[in-house]
């Protein structure tokens, strides 16, 4: 099974209708909100699931599961995020959220709701701080071992490039190239442009995103270069393969 753990504003409902229509709907199981413990129960009855994942404490990957995601600029998926949490319709009453949103753009810093603060402050190694038997690391040791845990995702996509996940998502399933375009799903309406935004708030989402921008850093400069290598490799062997 792959499961595609999504992170929030990075294009992950887009790409689970993609999934859909790549792999069927019958194969694929889009849980909003996924248990991971509960997600693995799944394993054989789909070939892909894809969510928000939650682990619990102490809970690892299994390495009889492909694991992906994808990974956005700190500072453009909190701005998205802020923007699409304060302008977009929802089901669930939003009001405290939206109200806090306000108050961050006007520059309140203290007494927001957790899930403004948890979606805005470093969200991606927060995440990851939950995988793996170790006691949550903090600080720069939260960097590592989000860099530890992401190096044994089968894929990891950047936000810049999603025609390239998808090929190699689709490469991953056992297709040799998608069958089917990606479209735009659940976007964020009314988004400024960055230049548009007051230096005092890119100031501020900047630092409270120090740990997610360094662990952006290392995937672009480091982790993502050796798995294009990777699959360089992966190609060549198959193309060999074909053409024996």
């Amino acid at each position: 099974m792959i499961i595609f753990d999504h992170l929030a504003k990075t294009a992950g409902t887009a790409l689970a209708q993609w999934m859909k229509r790549e792999f069927g709907e019958q194969n694929v199981a889009w849980v909003r909100y996924g248990d991971h413990a509960r997600v693995l129960e799944q394993r054989g009855a789909f070939k892909v699931c894809a969510g928000h994942i939650y682990f619990g404490d102490g809970e690892d990957l299994d390495d009889t599961i492909l694991y992906t995601t994808v990974l956005r600029d700190p500072v453009d998926r909190a701005i998205s995020w802020l923007f699409f949490a304060l302008n977009n319709p929802f089901d669930e009453d939003m009001t405290e959220t939206k109200e806090d949103c306000r108050r961050f753009i006007d520059g309140a810093t203290e007494d927001l709701c957790d899930n403004v603060r948890l979606n805005l402050s470093n969200p991606c190694t927060d995440h990851f701080k939950t995988i793996g038997p170790a006691p949550g690391p903090v600080g720069e040791d939260l960097v590592l071992h989000s860099i530890s845990i992401l190096k044994r995702y089968a894929l990891i996509g950047i936000y810049t490039r999603l025609d390239e996940f998808v090929r190699r998502f689709a490469q991953l399933g056992g297709h040799g190239s998608p069958r089917f375009q990606l479209t735009r799903e659940n976007v964020t309406i009314e988004k400024p442009p960055r230049e548009a935004l007051s230096a005092r708030l890119i100031s501020h989402i900047t630092e409270i995103n120090q740990l997610d921008i360094a662990l952006y850093k290392h995937f672009v400069e480091v982790l993502y270069p050796a798995q294009q290598q990777q699959w360089r490799r992966a190609n060549r062997w198959f193309l060999g393969r074909r053409a024996a």
